[in-house]
């Protein structure tokens, strides 16, 4: 179950509070915005095209426009997470700063591509997250003047905390689409466990469309390609490394230890335990 509050500024969802327990996993598809979210009790994987990122207590990101797919694990002993969003809208921002928007909005010539960026927590974002925190306990203080305050305040805020510069270039790129490719998608996330409807969100694609191209891609269906490949890794695994195959076969994007030995003795004709006894390299096979 979650618990939300949100703070509009006229169409716009911006300020958000997430209170949830246990297992979280869903799609954030962002075509034409960004969002700055701060986990205040949590721990996170964001998953994005061709990037994995592990977000934890007290921690904070700014993700550009794209789509993403977030899981929030469960906590120890039936904690709560809680996170806090503020939407970046480019309509939005115009308004805000009525059609004049400060330089570091404004991309320039040396720009670099930055994607997602961890945000160092000093005493101004805590002092920030803080009083985001005071004003959902205290709705009733909120209005379209205090929503622009706290806009503007955070991305003073992200540009003051950026000693490498990459924040300035993120935001300079917030409502800049990416290229998607297929390949880079599907090999940046061959290990992890996500479904094909969620690889194909990550491509910007409709799971229809994302297997008739893997099939003129890869030349083969995807359910086939992903499970070959993970199988050899495994295979090369149990033969250069000491881990146990459970933990081999989690790392290899199989959660049931079962399931991948039966898989695993259908491809190589042996349990993985003789496998790794035998020493056979995968490309002996």
């Amino acid at each position: 179950m979650v618990e939300s509050q949100n703070f509009r500024f006229q169409e716009w969802s911006v300020l958000e509070r997430h209170r949830f327990s246990g297992h979280l996993r869903l799609p954030k598809i962002m075509p034409d915005e960004g969002c700055f979210i701060f986990s205040i009790n949590g721990a996170a994987t964001i998953y994005s095209h061709d990037e994995t990122y592990r977000v934890g207590g007290n921690e904070g990101i700014l993700m550009k426009c794209g789509h993403y797919l977030n899981e929030w694990h469960p906590l120890p002993n039936r904690q709560s997470s809680e996170i806090l969003l503020v939407r970046l809208y480019p309509e939005l921002l115009r308004r805000v700063y009525e059609n004049d928007p400060p330089g570091f909005l404004t991309r320039s010539a040396d720009t670099r591509p930055v994607r997602l960026q961890r945000i160092a927590v000093d005493n101004l974002i805590r002092t920030y997250v803080h009083g985001l925190q005071f004003y959902f306990d205290h709705p009733s203080l909120v209005n379209d003047e205090l929503i622009t305050l706290k806009l503007k305040e955070l991305l003073l805020l992200l540009v003051k905390t950026d000693p490498d510069g990459n924040t300035l270039h993120l935001l300079q790129n917030l409502f800049r689409p990416d290229e998607y490719d297929l390949r880079r998608v599907v090999e940046a996330h061959l290990y992890d466990r996500l479904s094909l409807a969620e690889l194909a969100n990550l491509c910007h694609l409709s799971e229809a469309t994302f297997k008739r191209r893997f099939r003129t891609v890869f030349n083969e269906p995807p359910a086939t390609y992903v499970r070959r490949r993970r199988l050899e890794r495994a295979a090369d695994l149990l033969r250069s490394t000491n881990d146990t195959v459970a933990e081999i076969a989690y790392d290899c994007g199989f959660s049931d230890a079962g399931y991948f030995g039966k898989l695993f003795r259908r491809e190589f004709g042996a349990a993985p335990v003789e496998w790794r006894r035998t020493g056979t390299s995968v490309k002996g096979l």
